[in-house]
This record gives structure tokens, C-alpha cells and sequence, in this order.
């Protein structure tokens, strides 16, 4: 277990890479069972899906023009608030 962990083998901020008696210490030895030293999945955009419902491309086409005396009333009122 402890060689397929990435972590255990050095790739972390540290470049700290867990040794023999590391791994055989009990504590150590239990988290490795334990399974808290598994690679993770990578959290990346790609792996990440929108909902359907989601659909930017409908916000994307709408052209919104909105003249300075009208910004500037809007903020207004939002100061207001």
C-alpha cells in the first residue's frame, strides 16, 4: 500500500519520502492500512461537469447595453440600500 502512494513516496511539498522505520512505526503503519495515504483523484476543471441545466451560452448571447446615466442611477441606489 505504501508503494502505490505517491505521497509516501516523495511527491509532496516537502520532497519527504516516508522510510522503512517510518512505515513500520504503528502509528504510521495504521494510517497506511487505513488507507489515508491513497492518491487522490485530481480535482482538475476536466474532471469537473456542469449540471445540464447549466447553459452559458444563453448569458453569453444576450448584449446588455446599459448607458453611464443609467449605471450611475443604479448605483445610486444600491448605495442607498
Amino acid at each position: 500500500m505504501a508503494e502505490q502512494s505517491d505521497f509516501l513516496k516523495g511527491a509532496n511539498n516537502r520532497n519527504w519520502s516516508a522510510n522503512f522505520d517510518w512505515i513500520m512505526k504503528d502509528t504510521n503503519m495504521a494510517k497506511i492500512l487505513d488507507g489515508n495515504y491513497i492518491n487522490k483523484k485530481s480535482n482538475s476543471v476536466e474532471s469537473k461537469q456542469l449540471p445540464d441545466w447549466f447553459n452559458n451560452q444563453d448569458l453569453a448571447q444576450k448584449d446588455i447595453n446599459v448607458d453611464d446615466n443609467e449605471l450611475n442611477e443604479l448605483l445610486k441606489k444600491l448605495e442607498e440600500k
